[in-house]
């Protein structure tokens, strides 16, 4: 008889947490990682801003794998893909400046990209707002619950 884990001791915090504050991993004994979701997010983000981990990130963009996974969701949203090619192509002939150069739409913190405000049709395909990475997640998320 197999016993179930209820609680489990992170090893970056040194808290004992519920089990379904653990990430999954099939390589362990128990079947989870040693340390809670919110420590293994915060090592991901500091690890992605060294300069080890930016080379890591370019890198895996353009390998096999990496490729496969962006052409796989460009045919899953055909519309939001064209959206971005038409503004990375406005950015290129002069018709937009680039959004690194503007400050956000929102919050007016420097923005890294344009924002879709009106959706990804062809019709509103230049139809963007500079924003910067945090403003633009809390738009999508707003508008994901605005269609539920």
């Amino acid at each position: 008889m197999s016993k179930t884990i209820l609680t489990k001791h992170c090893s970056h915090c040194k808290e004992i947490k519920p089990i379904k504050n653990f990430p999954r991993n099939r390589t362990t004994k128990d079947g989870y990682r040693d340390q809670c979701k919110v420590c293994h997010n915060i090592d991901n983000k500091t690890y992605r801003q060294t300069d080890k981990g930016k080379a890591y990130h370019k890198a895996y963009r353009k390998s096999e794998k990496g490729v496969r996974i962006a052409k796989r969701h460009n045919l899953r949203f055909p519309e939001k893909y064209k959206a971005r090619y038409k503004v990375s192509n406005a950015v290129y002939m002069g018709m937009l400046p680039p959004a690194n150069t503007l400050l956000c739409h929102y919050c007016n913190e420097p923005a890294h990209l344009y924002h879709h405000w009106k959706g990804y049709e062809p019709k509103y395909a230049l139809d963007v707002v500079p924003a910067c990475r945090k403003c633009d997640r809390i738009q999508h998320q707003f508008a994901f619950f605005l269609l539920k």
